[in-house]
């Protein structure tokens, strides 16, 4: 039984070092043989790069779970307009290739970040997707990089009206 105890424990272990080196060497650009987009979301990064002898910070885990309260919460509750912050991840033209390309964009923005809510629509004269409803932008910033690791580097943080829990 301890035998099996080690040998899985050293088994997860060289996992997590070999999905390391996978990452670093996939990222690496080599001439001739093209260029890879690496998205990995921060939970599942840290994952892979946290030791595994490393305490999970309990600060960390009531602050992902105070954020999904949150979320349904405020799926939930009534609806007000206010002065806040959305991040504008994508805007388009006024094409039917752009108007699938917002919601490709969309889907792919409720996958990655799923506590935010997604706003894909036409607002004259372009396609757009905005992400989140912030009230204040020191919140968005946060975000907003998150975004940009995953990918969408042009992204950036607007001012306007958004919803908020009444």
């Amino acid at each position: 039984m301890k035998r099996q105890i080690l040998l899985g424990f050293l088994l997860l272990l060289s996992l997590c070092a070999s999905a390391q080196s996978i990452e670093q060497s996939v990222r690496q650009d080599r001439a001739g043989q093209g260029h890879v987009d690496l998205h990995i979301a921060t939970a599942v990064h840290l994952a892979m790069t946290k030791p595994l002898n490393a305490r999970v910070d309990e600060q960390e885990s009531e602050t992902l779970e105070d954020k999904i309260r949150k979320a349904r919460e405020f799926r939930d509750a009534e609806k007000v307009k206010a002065r806040g912050y959305r991040i504008l991840v994508y805007a388009g033209g006024n094409k039917r290739s752009d108007k699938e390309k917002v919601e490709q964009v969309g889907e792919q923005m409720k996958r990655l970040f799923p506590l935010y809510p997604v706003y894909a629509h036409f607002e004259s004269p372009r396609w757009v997707c905005r992400l989140g409803n912030f009230t204040k932008r020191e919140e968005a910033n946060e975000v907003l990089q998150e975004v940009r690791d995953a990918g969408y580097r042009q992204a950036i943080v607007t001012e306007g009206v958004i919803l908020i829990a009444k």
